[in-house]
């Protein structure tokens, strides 16, 4: 049943993510933070819901609740920059929360924020 429902889960991904985050390099003897790419083309899907968060600091400007969903053997860090392409090759640009949703032994549900818009 679990292989089932991964099965299953794989087929709804409808995008492709590119997952940016800030690695330690060292060049020429100095060592500093650079964006590296930390994972390329990894299925997923975005699901947005309307916002009902009342908070002013919990609220996108766009009002709607946005989570990532992919597959559990992908570690996404809080904080990185997720692009996401969609089947048309639209990009847009998102942050993923410091806060996991949900992480079920058939996929991962991750809270994320357009960038630049709230």
């Amino acid at each position: 049943m679990t292989e089932y429902a991964k099965t299953v889960f794989d087929c709804l991904y409808d995008c492709k993510m590119t997952v940016k985050g800030y690695t330690e390099q060292e060049i020429d003897g100095l060592t500093s933070m650079s964006e590296s790419v930390l994972l390329e083309d990894i299925p997923c899907r975005i699901s947005q819901m309307s916002n009902s968060s009342t908070n002013g600091s919990d609220y996108q400007a766009n009002g709607y609740d946005m989570k990532l969903f992919c597959s559990v053997v992908y570690d996404i860090p809080a904080g990185c920059k997720i692009e996401v392409t969609d089947r048309n090759g639209h990009v847009k640009v998102f942050t993923r929360s410091n806060v996991p949703i949900g992480q079920y032994w058939s996929h991962q549900e991750i809270a994320i924020k357009l960038e630049g818009k709230s």
